[in-house]
């Protein structure tokens, strides 16, 4: 068995960095000064808005209490610290067996389950307040990512598939649909159905739900069918079109949920249940309390008396913060068996509920927020406020795994404010503006020194000597390497003398190389690329995969290389991953290893993330998911393209996962170049003004330019420029970037907004070819917190925007009229 790592051990490092300057203010009363003190064994970490404390007592340690300060109100309660998971990481182990499936729902939550046939166990929690009114039907078989029967274009190969055990409440004979593609057969047999069909075919029997029903499942046997998307599982649909559905990707423990907002993968590594429990350790001495400059922290060593485990505990308020983080070191001194699940939070509040339907969304009451600080969490709360991380980790002697989570406190209306102040406290690297070049749509993968240079010369000319804007790096996208012969070698045909001309030119004009590079070995070239790795004794099972050591350290020190070496300050990583599984959790080892030799470096993880506000503890930014460019809507191809970009954003971001900050987005840039999509958009011509104006208006940090320059105009050049300089100045604000308005798909008004002390911004667009209007309640707009200023002041920071100035009150509603496709964007000052 092969040693695969989590997180390292990075004791007291807490307690070391200040807060970021680009940290969001908190939105309520100073929190003050961190306190921590003892008595008669109880260990409290407190400030005047909250306050944690534990019991160390009988060598054993508990939560103890919790209290709200903005709220006063305390919650008591003894609860486990910690609990671990070491047994089997699966139940159902047999693919003869098949998997059930099924959904439970109630007027608070929709479970999506998966079991054994002996219990249920939750795969995704999703809150009704996105599924209003009662589902009247129910699918079962294959269907398309819409829970329907459109089938996907590529047939895929051939397989058979059963589904028995349909547990429907009054269910007589259902209606079948089986696709018109030949070969395509569906046959009801006894309570279960048989299915013969390609691999992205759709087959599938319906029901309708009696009313009153609450629960529906089947056991689902993949049996030969090659269908992942188009896996064999079940829907739930509602007459205003929503629906839910979960299918299997694979015999075992691999499946995937789909809802109209998009699809999410999941693995299911483990059970919610727990062998090992806080209290079954003891404590190595008392608890310490140790001071840093920049807040106080608990720490306390547990070990279990029979097996070689330990459990290094920390408990940590910053001065100022409005949360409390632990953090928990488990390690092994010899075979412990696998940890397969980690609970880091257990708190005896009521009323919690899950904000968002992805993994790693936060649980919130009325006034607490609670996550696991990785992107991997599942949560429960039908006793308190639970979220656990699963895992398939080995514990041999010298494992060390890092787990974390935050418990905070936030006041009226102040949710997302108050996670994005704690996110932003504790992110890996400070928010703040990177401006790139990215070659893809200028060069693709053609891209080569010579051609690459001359792009180099022309954006320092236009955008630093003429408009005095810095370029912080020039990345070279898929194409540079040679992927026949070598695994992420430098093709020498394209750069015969390997990086160091553009070095040289980069040198020259005080800015750094960028590199994308795919630790699933990217896409067309994927599979050469991977059979080079596993010539070199990279590859252990089908894929790579950087939870195996020997390619953790190669990946690992190849990406060190190019930042010694070739000056690298940015990694694109590319086809990162796939669900819940330790090859993203080594991937986040690794990004917090390559921050020890440039803090400052900026990690861009792309396709296969989702929202959750955790992968930003370990990364910069993530994908809004969706094609790199599409079309949507009315207009020329650019304003098609804005409105494709924010639907996506809106259903893939905004509305599955509320709480993570739009300013650690990739939303594809502005493009304007002659290759790939970047050649259709530039059939619009090259007028960049409502492009340019709204992307800089997203509080996007990570800032691509997808431009050819010989394609750009002055007017271009002018307008790019102008937004970058005021997003750098505003960056401040525009790091509480949040949505606004309605659905783009909808054609609806909609746009960003912004706000801190010292300003609000927003910006509107109407994605319409025709005249519209929105009404805005600043109150409403900036979410406001109790005690700020409500009467502002608006100008424009364009010269030429048509409306430029006015006055807006909170608790009163202005209009904005738009024209077709127009973009506003305003600056609120308070008065």
């Amino acid at each position: 068995m092969k040693n695969r790592c989590l997180l390292p051990l990075i004791a007291g490092a807490l307690l070391i960095p200040l807060f970021p300057a680009q940290a969001v203010d908190f939105p309520g009363k100073a929190p003050g000064k961190a306190r921590a003190k003892q008595t008669n064994g109880v260990y409290t970490l407190s400030n005047s808005v909250v306050s944690l404390s534990w019991r160390a007592q009988g060598g054993t340690l508990s939560l103890v209490s919790a209290r709200d300060g903005l709220n006063g109100a305390t919650v008591t309660g003894v609860r486990e610290p910690f609990r671990l998971n070491t047994t089997a990481a699966i139940a159902n182990t047999n693919a003869q067996d098949g998997v059930y499936l099924g959904f439970r729902w109630d007027d608070k939550m929709l479970t999506v389950l998966w079991g054994d046939g002996k219990s249920w166990r939750t795969l995704q929690s999703l809150p009704r307040a996105q599924f209003l009114g009662e589902p009247t039907l129910v699918r079962v078989g294959k269907m398309s990512l819409k829970a329907d029967g459109s089938d996907y274009p590529e047939v895929g190969e051939a397989g058979k598939t059963r589904i028995e055990e349909i547990s429907v409440a009054n269910a007589g004979a259902p209606a079948l649909f089986p696709s018109p593609r030949a070969g395509t057969k569906l046959q009801v047999q006894g309570s279960g159905i048989s299915i013969e069909a390609g691999a992205n075919t759709t087959a599938y029997a319906q029901w309708p739900l009696a009313a009153g029903t609450h629960l529906v499942s089947a056991r689902v046997w993949k049996d030969s069918d090659q269908g992942e998307s188009w896996g064999p599982g079940l829907a739930l649909r509602w007459p205003n079109g929503r629906f839910v559905m979960v299918n299997a990707r694979a015999p075992l423990g691999e499946f995937s949920v789909s809802t109209p907002e998009g699809e999410t993968l999941l693995k299911t590594p483990g059970s919610k249940s727990y062998d090992l429990s806080a209290s079954q350790f003891r404590l190595e001495g008392a608890p310490r309390i140790v001071e840093g400059r920049d807040g106080q922290e608990l720490v306390a060593t547990l070990r279990h008396p029979l097996k070689p485990l330990s459990v290094e505990w920390h408990a940590t308020l910053r001065n100022g913060a409005n949360y409390v983080r632990q953090r928990f070191m488990v390690k092994a001194t010899g075979e412990a068996g696998t940890l397969s699940r980690v609970e880091v939070v257990n708190f005896p509040v009521t009323g919690a509920t899950q904000i968002g339907t992805v993994p790693g969304s936060p649980l919130a009451t009325d006034s607490w927020f609670f996550g696991a600080e990785l992107p991997m969490g599942e949560n429960e709360s039908s006793d308190g406020a639970q979220t656990s991380v699963p895992c398939n980790l080995p514990l041999q002697a010298g494992a060390t795994y890092e787990f974390g989570s935050v418990a905070g406190v936030y006041g009226p209306g102040q949710l997302r404010r108050s996670v994005l102040n704690y996110v932003e406290h504790e992110r890996a690297r400070p928010s703040s503006p990177f401006l790139h070049y990215n070659c893809w749509y200028d060069l693709a993968q053609a891209v080569n020194a010579t051609d690459l240079n001359v792009a180099i010369r022309d954006f320092d000319e236009e955008m630093t000597r003429k408009r005095g804007v810095a370029i912080d790096s020039y990345v070279i996208d898929d194409g540079w390497d040679d992927a026949r012969n070598t695994f992420w070698g430098v093709d020498a045909k394209k750069f015969p003398q390997g990086f160091t001309p553009v070095m040289a030119e980069l040198k020259a004009r005080n800015s750094h190389l960028g590199m994308w590079i795919s630790p699933l070995g990217g896409y067309g070239e994927a599979k050469m690329r991977t059979d080079n790795a596993r010539k070199l004794g990279l590859v252990e099972g089908p894929e790579l995969d950087l939870s195996y050591p020997p390619y953790y350290n190669w990946y690992r020190d190849r990406c060190l290389q190019m930042m010694r070496e070739d000056g690298v300050n940015y990694f694109k990583w590319d086809k990162a991953g796939a669900g819940v599984t330790p090859h993203f959790l080594a991937l986040l080892r690794l990004a917090n290893e390559l921050r020890h030799e440039n803090p400052n470096v900026y990690i861009n993880v792309t396709v296969g993330t989702w929202p959750s506000p955790f992968w930003l503890n370990h990364i910069d930014s993530t994908w809004r998911s969706g094609g790199d460019m599409g079309w949507a809507g009315v207009g020329n191809k650019r304003e098609q393209w804005l409105t494709y970009r924010d639907q996506e954003l809106y259903n893939r971001v905004v509305k599955p996962g509320p709480l993570y900050p739009l300013n650690s987005i990739m939303h594809h840039g502005i493009s304007l170049g002659r290759k790939y999509q970047g050649g259709e958009v530039a059939v619009a011509g090259p007028d960049l003004k409502h492009d340019a104006r709204l992307y800089f208006a997203t509080g996007a940090s990570l800032q691509e330019l997808y431009l050819t320059p010989s394609l750009m105009t002055k007017e271009g050049w002018d307008e790019v420029a102008a937004g970058a300089k005021w997003s750098k100045a505003n960056f401040d604000v525009l790091t509480d970037a949040h949505w606004i308005g309605g659905d783009p798909s909808k054609a609806e008004v909609y746009g960003y907004a912004s706000w801190a002390p010292r300003k609000g911004i927003f910006a509107l667009r109407n994605p319409s070819d025709k005249p519209q209007s929105i009404a805005l309640d600043p109150q409403t707009v900036f979410e406001l917190p109790s005690g700020a200023k409500s009467a502002f002041t608006l100008s424009s920071p364009y010269a030429d925007q048509n409306y430029k100035s006015g006055q807006m009150r909170a608790g009163q509603t202005t209009t904005f009229s738009l024209q077709p496709f127009e973009v506003l964007v305003f600056e609120a000052k308070p008065q």
